[in-house]
Formats: C-alpha cells, sequence, structure tokens
C-alpha cells in the first residue's frame, strides 16, 4: 500500500491475470473478493495478491461455471508460489535454476516442461531462450542424480509456469490434476 492512500501499487503480486476481449475492468472487479488489484502496466494484463491461493483457485472455478460473464472476460490466471526481483536477464535466469532444483525429487523419472510469459524487456529476455535452459538444466541435475526425468509438451506430469511483469517473475509448478481442475491456467 502507499503510505496514507490505501491504495496498493501491485508490487508484491502472486496472481498474474490476463483478461480476454474488452473483460480487463471486468476481470478486476471480479477479483477484488480475493484480495487487492492493480493494473500491471500491460495490455489486459492484472496482478494481485491473495492470501489463499486454494480459494481463489476454487471460487474462480465455480464461479466460470456459474457466471457467463466471468468466463468471457477471463483469459488466463496463475497464482504464483514465489516470486524473484532482478535486476537482468541472466539475474533471473540464474536464481530460477536454483529456485527450480528443489523439485527434483518430484521430477525424477517423470515428464515436465517449462512456460515462460513474458511481460516487459522485449529485445531483452527471451521466454523460449529461458524455456530451454530451465529444461536442459533439470534434465541434466535428473541424469547426474541418476533419476532421469523428461521434457515433454504433450500433457506433461509437471508444468513449472514463470510469469514475468517487468522486473519480477513469479513460479510455481502444476501437476497435471491441478491443470485439469484449473483450465483457467492456460498451461
Amino acid at each position: 500500500m502507499r503510505e496514507g492512500t490505501g491504495q496498493w501499487e501491485g508490487r508484491d503480486w502472486n496472481v498474474v491475470a490476463c483478461a480476454r476481449g474488452e473483460g480487463y475492468h471486468q476481470l478486476a472487479e471480479a477479483l477484488t473478493r480475493y484480495g487487492p488489484v492493480a493494473p500491471a502496466g500491460f495490455f489486459n494484463v492484472l496482478v494481485a495478491r491473495v492470501e489463499d491461493p486454494t480459494v481463489l483457485l476454487e471460487d474462480l472455478r465455480r464461479r466460470l461455471v456459474e457466471e457467463e460473464g466471468l468466463a468471457g472476460c477471463l483469459g488466463r490466471l496463475v497464482w504464483v508460489a514465489e516470486t524473484v526481483d532482478f535486476a537482468d536477464p541472466a539475474e533471473l535466469e540464474g536464481e530460477l535454476l536454483r529456485r527450480s532444483e528443489r523439485w527434483l525429487p518430484q521430477l525424477a523419472g517423470r515428464t515436465f516442461h517449462s512456460r515462460v510469459r513474458r511481460r516487459g524487456l522485449k529485445g531483452r529476455l527471451s521466454g523460449r531462450t529461458l524455456e530451454r535452459a530451465l529444461n536442459h538444466h533439470l534434465v541434466t541435475r535428473l541424469r547426474a542424480l541418476g533419476r532421469p526425468g523428461y521434457v515433454s509438451f504433450r500433457d506433461p506430469d509437471w508444468v513449472l509456469a514463470v510469469e514475468t511483469v517487468g522486473p519480477r517473475a513469479g513460479l510455481s509448478w502444476w501437476d497435471r490434476v491441478a491443470r485439469r481442475r484449473y483450465p483457467f491456467l492456460g498451461l
């Protein structure tokens, strides 16, 4: 919050939401019940801060069935488990490689891939290059541990979602069950 204004500026986000078509304002209003919402500074993109992601995800799942208008305005929404502030793309890559290693036990013998959605830093940060680096790093580390994992883009066991908004990135892992339960993740 900005001191004295009561307005949240969107710096400490853990949700990235993309509106569909003309649904930006409707989506912003729909998300306010879960916590503060702010413009991300990019076309049709909002950021939010929620205390309980399970409440958000489950309630949205229900509301998308019941509220036709909401389904028309929500393009995708991803909650992120942790965020990284970075000054340059190389710093981000190193930090993501380091943090992704926590997931090596879950990835052993499984299929996975990384999905990076970049907003900002055009020409300085390539989502595809970062995806390849993450995938290569995880495969290499798993092989070194004697417990190979495999990159697959066809219904993998896990997807590493990385959402960047300017100089901040959020990351979270989504298994197949969660991706099917919450199709609005867009993974």
